[in-house]
């Protein structure tokens, strides 16, 4: 008796183990672009703002600048 109540909980233990490292938490990667980091600019006056080429801001026409 006492060996088949060993025995169903190995079985147990083993299979949930199984289950958890199949179907566990997994790190998703973030996902990349095509490799290299694309610039952002931005007003100096409006940090809301932020495009992906140089120019002008649109709400106060300040030449915008790369953001760090």
């Amino acid at each position: 008796m006492k060996t088949k109540w060993i025995l169903t909980s190995f079985v147990v233990l083993t299979l949930t183990v199984v289950a958890l490292s199949v179907t566990g938490c997994r790190k998703s990667e973030p996902a990349q672009t095509s490799g290299a980091k694309t610039k952002q600019y931005t007003c100096s006056m409006h940090s809301d703002v932020v495009k992906e080429a140089p120019g002008k801001c649109p709400k106060c026409g300040m030449a915008l600048v790369e953001k760090q």
